[in-house]
């Protein structure tokens, strides 16, 4: 018998920052919502899980673990929650609460956003016992899910192959969803000789291919944490909200890249592109703009076969790629982008996903 289907929102209240991170849990929350589903609230203060107070922490914890408990005692057998993932409210103690409600009988669909214990475990910015933490944390809760929504095939594959979960209890999302409003203005996309756009974290140690881009190709840069290196084919165009980010962009291609160098993605963020679906694509495809992607990158295959971008393996390989490209070609390109961004700023890709995840989780 079908029962209620509930998504849960977790609330910091007063924090609203400008990144792709929350950009993309509001478009979810807000798919759900507009899907009819029935709303959780789970509401928290980040101050006390930041203190250097061992005994704050720990009762911040037990606070956690006692507000997912309220939050989904509402649920009950044959019922579904949907709830994103990592948890913004992380910890340990918060398997409790998922446990009972598995027993009760609830489905819980995990839709993935990152998966932070392979993310971080090769980076320098977490202490081995983070990193420990982190995994527990998170494989506790992948374990304990009926079904798991995730970016592509390669997480899929990987899911299955570190953390022991079946794959059918796996759906795809493909690309993730990013929501403009009708009546927001477009991307200024030129020809192919127009500068290539990079929109995100800016900043050294993220993303240091920056500081080393190629001199034969001009670049849009938008975002936080740019130090300016004096490099006359670099343009800094400033930060903006999500919202705002859509009408401000200008230039030819979107390029998503990630790591410590210009020639392939590399170390923790690059590599992390061989499993992650970096919301930025979605925001340039949204803003009708194509990508340029890393060749190696989980979601390059679905640039290349819905014919919204090119591949490269190396940066150096931009200016030929990019002179190689006539303009009926590129405005072929951007046909077939207007007809993906449709998609994605209504929600296509996430709905689709929802709707194998319940159907495959109970009976409808």
């Amino acid at each position: 018998m079908t029962g209620r289907i509930f998504y849960v929102d977790e609330v910091s209240p007063g924090i609203r920052e400008n990144n792709a991170g929350s950009k993309a849990r509001e478009d979810v929350s807000a798919i759900l919502h507009d899907t009819g589903f029935t709303r959780i609230e789970v509401a928290y203060d980040q101050s006390d899980r930041k203190t250097r107070n061992v005994l704050t922490r720990l009762t911040a914890h037990a606070s956690t673990a006692r507000d997912w408990e309220r939050a989904l005692a509402v649920a009950q057998s044959d019922d579904v929650v949907i709830v994103q993932f990592p948890l913004d409210h992380h910890s340990l103690l918060a398997k409790k609460p998922f446990a009972a409600a598995r027993t009760r009988g609830v489905d819980i669909i995990l839709l993935i956003h990152d998966l932070d214990f392979i993310r971080l475990s090769t980076g320098n910015d977490k202490t081995l016992a983070g990193k420990i933490r982190v995994r527990a944390e998170e494989l506790s809760l992948l374990d304990l899910a009926s079904k798991l929504i995730v970016h592509n095939e390669p997480m899929k594959a990987e899911i299955a192959r570190s953390c022991g979960i079946a794959p059918e209890k796996i759906v795809t999302l493909q690309i993730f969803d990013y929501l403009i409003p009708d009546d927001t203005t477009r991307a200024a996309a030129g020809g192919p000789a127009q500068p290539v756009i990079i929109a995100g974290n800016l900043r050294k140690g993220k993303a240091d291919y920056i500081y080393e881009l190629p001199c034969s190709v001009e670049f849009n840069l938008y975002g936080a944490g740019y130090e300016d290196n004096g490099q006359s084919n670099v343009r800094y165009q400033g930060t903006f909200t999500p919202e705002e980010l859509v009408s401000n962009l200008s230039g030819s291609f979107g390029l998503v890249w990630d790591g410590d160098s210009a020639q392939t993605c590399r170390g923790p963020y690059g590599s992390y592109l061989r499993l992650n679906n970096p919301h930025k694509t979605s925001l340039y495809l949204a803003s009708g703009l194509p990508v340029i992607i890393w060749d190696q990158a989980a979601l390059a295959p679905f640039v290349l076969e819905q014919g919204v971008g090119i591949a490269v393996s190396g940066l150096d390989e931009l200016a030929v790629a990019l002179e190689s490209l006539s303009d009926e070609e590129y405005a072929q390109m951007r046909n077939r982008v207007q007809d993906l961004s449709s998609k994605l700023r209504t929600g296509h890709f996430t709905r689709r996903a929802i709707e194998q995840a319940i159907s495959r989780s109970m009976p409808l």
